[in-house]
């Protein structure tokens, strides 16, 4: 039993900074992708 708790909070901790690490990535990406927008109004 202390070991599946253990488990249990040892997953909770990983998708908490697993949902950190997804949404930095989501704004990384949104900031690429208006770079690249932006970049290629330019040069058309």
């Amino acid at each position: 039993m202390p070991t599946h708790f253990f488990c249990k909070i040892i997953i909770s901790e990983y998708q908490q900074r697993y949902d950190k690490f997804g949404s930095t990535i989501r704004i990384t990406a949104k900031c690429v992708d208006k770079k690249l927008i932006n970049r290629y109004s330019i040069s058309v």
